[in-house]
């Protein structure tokens, strides 16, 4: 899980890198799932709580510039 702190600090092209690797992840993990090989279903609320909390910084760092 990324803390806000981590997300804050960074620049809007680290987090849209950062985003696209927690959108791999999450898809992954879904892919995991529908096979039955995920063993932690909690990866899928972790990864789309991160994503939520990039897009949101993202969107705020956007209305500013």
């Amino acid at each position: 899980m990324t803390k806000m702190n981590e997300i804050n600090g960074m620049k809007e092209e680290q987090l849209a890198r950062l985003l696209v690797e927690r959108r791999n992840a999450l898809r992954e993990a879904y892919f995991q799932l529908s096979g039955g090989k995920l063993k932690n279903s909690r990866v899928i609320r972790v990864a789309r709580k991160d994503i939520a909390r990039i897009l949101t910084r993202l969107a705020l760092l956007r209305q500013i510039a």
